[in-house]
């Protein structure tokens, strides 16, 4: 009754109150008729009639933006009622569902929602049991999806088959800006999938790949990635298999990448291919990309060789200048050295056109 008549309270945060299925529906009831927006009813054993409850709830809802539903006991059949209320909701931005039961059919029926759905941005699905079919399900639903923005599923059974399905949906859908799939069974097959999605992808700028089993096969294949791909930022390889052989290759897509701001990778033992990583990353962090993405100033390709060239010359220096400084210094150095040499050619040009016309005359 009080949040009935409250027309003010826009964010309701009942984390670990024991509400049970019980308190779910009666809860369910009197959100039909408020202005809430943010709902947290984490670690409540709501279970999947307390789902029920809610997704009739979301069907005439038109103010909640945020559900957290996380640790609940939640299976199939209770992913599954939030999913028809999501079919007719048009405001619901962020589900989290992390730690629940939900498998395969309810993942599976999730991603069919999603190819009428138009207004969720941020999907959390961490530490549940989902597996391939489920998946390969979310992937469908995604490849029509346009409003998807991030899509956690870490700590899942996805598997090579599950990342191959991920990487297959990735260039037909252009809005997923964050990828989680850390701790999900992924080896070299799975990376290979995903880096050939991601190399035809111009969205995602997250990806998260901690805790897998990629070795030096997956490790080439997202470095041949990261040498074509122009809008990830930030790619996330902590613990998995890498040898000496697939950080290099990482390494050497990173010095044809001007995207990349974070990039992590555990256990270095080659402290100069560190440094070499380290000093790609500062180069995009503090000027090569801006550089380059900056319409008025934008540097010819023809000039970075130069460029880098000075850069690696500098860099095991003390100099006080910051890298974009250095960058944007080398970069009108080039340009003048191009501008110096034109001006010579076309000196000697003239001269070579006045000698001939002199000849002929006389």
């Amino acid at each position: 009754v009080v949040l009935r008549n409250n027309k003010h309270i826009q964010e309701l945060n009942l984390y670990l109150n024991q509400i049970g299925p019980e308190g779910s529906k009666a809860l369910a009831q009197a959100l039909v008729f408020t202005q809430i927006e943010i709902v947290d009813l984490d670690r409540n054993q709501i279970g999947n009639e307390g789902c029920e409850a809610l997704g009739q709830m979301l069907h005439t809802n038109t103010s909640l933006k945020t559900l957290q539903l996380r640790s609940n006991s939640i299976g199939d059949t209770g992913i599954q009622a939030l999913t028809k209320g999501l079919e007719h909701n048009s405001t619901l931005e962020n589900l989290y569902v992390d730690r629940n039961e939900i498998g395969d059919e309810g993942l599976q029926a999730f991603g069919t929602m999603l190819h009428v759905n138009r207004t969720l941005k941020g999907l959390h699905f961490v530490s549940n049991y989902i597996g391939y079919d489920g998946v390969r399900g979310i992937a469908a639903g995604l490849a029509q999806n346009q409003t998807v923005q991030v899509a956690n599923l870490a700590e899942n059974r996805i598997g090579n088959e599950g990342a191959i399905a991920i990487g297959t949906m990735l260039p037909q859908n252009h809005t997923l800006q964050i990828l989680n799939l850390q701790a999900s069974n992924i080896g070299d097959e799975g990376a290979d999938g995903l880096a050939s999605g991601l190399q035809k992808n111009t969205s995602v700028v997250k990806l998260y790949l901690e805790n897998n089993y990629i070795n030096d096969q997956g490790a080439s294949s997202l470095g041949k990635m990261l040498q074509t791909n122009t809008t990830l930022q930030e790619i996330h390889l902590d613990y998995n298999l890498f040898q000496t052989s697939g950080k290099q290759a990482l390494a050497k897509g990173l010095a044809q990448n001007c995207v990349i701001q974070k990039f992590k990778l555990s256990e270095f033992e080659d402290n100069a291919l560190l440094e070499e990583i380290h000093f790609y990353l500062e180069l995009n962090q503090l000027g090569q990309r801006t550089l380059l993405l900056q319409e008025d100033n934008n540097v010819p390709v023809g000039l970075w060789p130069f460029i880098l060239e000075r850069l690696a010359m500098n860099k095991g220096g003390n100099s006080q200048h910051s890298a974009a400084a250095m960058i944007y210094y080398f970069v009108r150095q080039a340009q003048a050295t191009i501008f110096k040499k034109r001006d010579m050619e076309m000196m000697h040009s003239k001269k070579r056109r006045r000698e001939s016309s002199s000849e002929v005359r006389g």
